[in-house]
């Protein structure tokens, strides 16, 4: 969210566009143009990179107009706890994933979201959702998220002014380059 108000931001309603969709090898690329969704912005793009079964990385390159609050906002299908450094935990009877967030930093918020009358398939279901938030200002980005069975190793970010880099356990090493025009993927 942007400033408090989500897609719409009280204007006609616009589709988010799947601008990048490829695969390379166990690496699953996507991007997604929600821009016209909001009023009041330069780019709001979300990059996801999905590495075989060890991670699902998350770049969110937000350029407000002006100075604005962010809102990164999770949904979590089970109980979610946060952990502290810019990271929470999501435990299902599966098991546990921990997401842990690198940029601006992040203190998160966990409320639950009660099933309401359209949710009704959901309703009766033995899930409990989970809101998952924290806010940071708008200058402070790129947001990148990352995604990891809980217990699977340290991750950690590398960034200068132009690139990101995503270590992941077991030495893999995931890209992103930035410019006056946003952040994109590299391989």
């Amino acid at each position: 969210m942007i400033d408090g108000k989500g897609p719409g931001n009280g204007h006609k309603k616009e589709k988010a566009l799947i601008t990048d969709l490829r695969e390379s090898g166990d690496l699953r690329i996507a991007t997604v143009d929600a821009t016209a969704a909001y009023k009041d912005v330069k780019r709001v793009h979300r990059h996801f990179v999905l590495v075989g079964e060890s991670a699902l990385i998350m770049l969110d390159d937000i350029e407000s107009a002006q100075a604005a609050t962010i809102t990164a906002q999770y949904q979590a299908a089970f109980e979610a706890a946060p952990s502290g450094g810019g990271a929470f935990t999501i435990t299902s009877p599966a098991g546990a994933v921990r997401v842990r967030t690198f940029g601006p930093a992040l203190t998160f918020a966990v409320e639950p979201r009660p099933w309401n009358d359209k949710d009704w398939i959901l309703r009766d279901s033995a899930l409990k959702w989970h809101a998952v938030t924290g806010t940071y200002a708008s200058t402070d980005g790129p947001l990148v998220t990352v995604i990891t069975r809980d217990g699977a190793g340290e991750v950690s970010v590398e960034r200068d002014g132009s690139s990101v880099r995503v270590l992941l356990p077991g030495g893999r090493t995931v890209r992103f380059a930035g410019d006056t025009n946003g952040w994109t993927f590299r391989e």
